[in-house]
């Protein structure tokens, strides 16, 4: 057997309560529960997100598109630390 860590994960009390029930009710505990759901991620088993909360906008959308092409054309600034960020003025590489 792996050898096993600890997740820890900030969630809602109420989401955490109904789960550790609804668990309960199969016979399984919220630790058996999320292992198994991490597992089928982990060997590609499809995610589903049905809380519209969730999905990104399409403003968000647009955004995330327009840095992933411009990281990948190298149109991007590293940053070494608090010091470069502190310095660094977005005006100069227009």
């Amino acid at each position: 057997m792996a050898a096993q860590t600890t997740l820890t994960i900030r969630i809602d009390e109420d989401i955490k309560a109904a789960a550790k029930m609804r668990a309960a009710d199969l016979g399984l505990s919220l630790s058996a529960l999320v292992t198994n759901q991490l597992r089928r991620f982990v060997n590609g088993a499809p995610v589903v997100i049905d809380d519209d909360s969730l999905i990104p906008s399409p403003a968000t959308r647009q955004a995330r598109a327009q840095a992933l092409a411009d990281y990948r054309a190298g149109d991007y600034v590293v940053l070494a630390g608090a010091d470069d960020v502190a310095r660094y003025d977005p005006a100069s590489d227009a």
